[in-house]
């Protein structure tokens, strides 16, 4: 009986089951065919169909125009004629960035080729409604043509198109409403996170950051740093090309966008390092590929390097030189594409690219193209053109008949007047500076303009300046050099807006100092100060990035207990308040580093301009057995010890 009584309850149970789900069917069904009969409901009954067919055909259309704008960064139709506007991937992929301009596509764009390709294309879908021609007869409506309007949201795509059609059956004639229909499609969440990927990459250029740390974490091509070797270092830039591009072309893939759907590698570097956050919610459904092929082209530039042939900087002394140390210092300047896929793991049907060029000089982002260039990229031929008093121009001439010829015509070059006032940045106007030599630098040309003396100019000053015309150009870059003082660069555009203006100048007077360097040594954790010994090496750096000042010297302890110098710079520090420099400081003996200093010293302006030696110190942790991990672990002791001893200035 207890038996029967269960199998009873079970059969009740699925009889609920079966009832609910016919239910559920059933509202569901009756939900659709309300909803239908609503929408069309001024529609007479028997032409309903012909407007299901027109919604089908629109979305069909639709998802055409959305496919061709995914593969096309965004744009249903070419925007741009020049060929290197896009990146050639098997199919053209428009850049998103280029020549400085912002490409990206609208909103506003998307929606409007969208509407015009649906009006262009519908017609071809619905064949002038053939598959009703047996039922209805059909006629455009005079002097109406196809509107459309289309609404991109984040996931769904509104579209409202009048078709301006009637449909009759030979007793009723009707005009087709507008038919409404909603796709499913995350065009615009595609555009969002592109649009938010684009606009950090131009903000902060996170592509050249992971093209620069591809470069510098590599064990092969040189950077920064010293090396100790008695081989000789020499790469051949063509080399060092095929290796950065397959290098790129391997790392990366692997950055992984915040928000978006994305799989860590397992790998802590890149899991704590290659991520980036482009301020994108409600992404978590995309995923992004980040895609380098070596077969696109890449330019790379590396420097200093001779004939293509790229050497460590050569540390030659007065009197000696050290060749089994290299020492690197080595700038990078490339440029090349990357492309942008993004999926919806739903949709994988509909992709969205979009391509953007690397633009990094010497290790930095350049997006803007504003970096000056080093001396060594002075272009001398052209810069004699450019500097000339004269230049000769296009003049473009219509006559009245609408005509348009060239002639060439002479201008002059050097049509807006400046005064230069050069002055010490500590004491100001109280010491204005003479026969400071002026320059003037426009990307790659550079000009010789003249010196600061009395008297110079219309104006009877009673300090020396320098008054005079200088080349047309916007962002350029005054250069002052007068020997005591640091070379002073500051951007100044020539136009007629400057015309007359005064530019004040303050320089860092160079303040020379000797200096000796106390060993801190740290043995079974006993501190005691002691001299450099026989066989060991300092290589010391200062450097203040913000005024590009950086000078490096060698020290070595001879067998007379003294030390001497062995080449490189003089030491030498700025006077001026607020300047920070990066000290470092590594000590070798048998081509190993024993000890290393690192430390940001900001010294006074007093302080500096009344010492005359420095006292630096270097930690080193004694290594009882030789092994890689004691070494590392000793350097680790020496740089956290290092904030316990600043530079003495005496």
């Amino acid at each position: 009986m207890k038996k029967r009584h269960m199998k009873h309850k079970k059969s009740q149970v699925t009889v609920f089951i079966i009832l609910g789900l016919l239910i559920l069917v059933g509202v569901g069904i009756f939900t659709y065919f309300t909803s239908e009969i609503f929408k069309y409901r001024n529609l007479p009954e028997q032409f309903v169909p012909v407007a299901k067919y027109a919604e089908q055909c629109t979305e069909d259309v639709l998802l055409q125009g959305i496919f061709q704008a995914g593969i096309n960064g965004g744009y249903v139709y070419p925007q741009y004629e020049e060929e290197q506007a896009y990146l050639n991937a098997g199919f053209p992929v428009p850049y998103w960035y280029l020549a400085g301009q912002d490409r990206s596509v609208t909103l506003g764009k998307l929606e409007a080729d969208l509407s015009t390709y649906l009006e262009q294309n519908i017609n071809n879908c619905l064949n002038n409604f053939a598959a009703f021609d047996d039922e209805f007869d059909f006629a455009k409506i005079p002097e109406q043509n196809i509107t459309t309007k289309i609404e991109v949201q984040q996931d769904t795509v509104i579209i409202d198109i009048d078709l301006a059609t009637q449909v009759g059956d030979g007793a009723t004639t009707a005009t087709l409403p507008n038919i409404e229909v909603e796709v499913e499609n995350s065009i615009g969440n595609k555009l969002f996170l592109a649009y938010q990927i684009m606009k950090t990459e131009n903000e902060e250029g996170f592509l050249e950051f992971y093209t620069n740390e591809i470069i510098a974490a590599s064990d092969w091509l040189p950077y920064e740093g010293l090396d100790f070797t008695c081989a000789p270092k020499r790469w051949k830039i063509n080399n060092m090309k095929s290796y950065i591009q397959q290098a790129v072309a391997t790392n990366i893939q692997f950055i992984m966008f915040e928000g978006t759907s994305y799989e860590e590698t397992g790998d802590l570097y890149y899991d704590n390092i290659y991520k980036v956050d482009v301020g994108a919610g409600d992404v978590d459904n995309l995923k992004v590929e980040t895609t380098y092929n070596p077969a696109w082209d890449m330019t790379l530039d590396v420097l200093p390097n001779t004939n293509g042939v790229v050497t460590d900087i050569k540390m030659v002394g007065p009197t000696i030189a050290i060749p089994c140390i290299h020492v690197y210092h080595h700038k990078y300047t490339t440029e090349f594409p990357i492309l942008f896929e993004i999926t919806d793991e739903e949709s994988s049907e509909y992709p969205f690219f979009f391509a953007t060029p690397v633009i990094m000089r010497r290790n930095e982002p350049d997006r803007e193209r504003r970096m000056q260039p080093w001396p060594s990229e002075i272009d001398a031929v052209r810069s004699r053109a450019y500097c000339s008093n004269t230049t000769t121009a296009t003049a473009y001439v219509q006559d009245e008949n609408g005509i348009i010829t060239t002639e060439e015509a002479t201008v002059d070059n050097w049509l807006y007047t400046m005064d230069i006032v050069a002055m010490d940045s500590v004491y100001g106007f109280d010491e204005i500076l003479n026969n400071v030599s002026i320059n003037y630098q426009c990307v790659q040309f550079l000009c010789e303009v003249g010196a600061t003396m009395y008297g110079s100019g219309e104006s009877l000053v009673g300090y020396p300046l320098l008054s005079s015309p200088f080349p047309t150009c916007a962002n350029g870059q005054i250069i002052a050099e007068k020997e005591g003082y640091h070379t002073t660069k500051m951007f100044q555009t020539v136009s007629q807006d400057t015309d007359g203006g005064t530019i004040l100048l303050p320089m860092y007077r160079l303040q020379p100092l000797d200096y000796a360097i106390t060993v801190i040594q740290n043995h079974n954790n006993v501190i005691t100060e002691r001299a450099m010994e026989e066989g060991e090496l300092a290589v010391i750096t200062l450097k203040n990035e913000d005024n590009e000042f950086e000078r490096v010297m060698v020290r070595e302890a001879s067998s007379e207990d003294t030390e001497q110098e062995v080449g490189f710079d003089n030491f030498e520090l700025l006077v001026a308040d607020d300047i920070t420099y990066a000290v470092d400081i590594k000590l070798m003996k048998d081509d190993r580093f024993i000890g290393s200093y690192v430390y940001n010293w900001t010294p006074s302006a007093n302080g500096v301009s009344g010492s005359m030696h420095a006292q630096l110190y270097v930690p080193v942790k004694d290594v009882l057995v030789p092994t890689d991990e004691n070494y590392m672990e000793a350097i680790q002791w020496a740089e956290g010890a290092s904030l316990e001893y600043a530079p003495i200035l005496s």
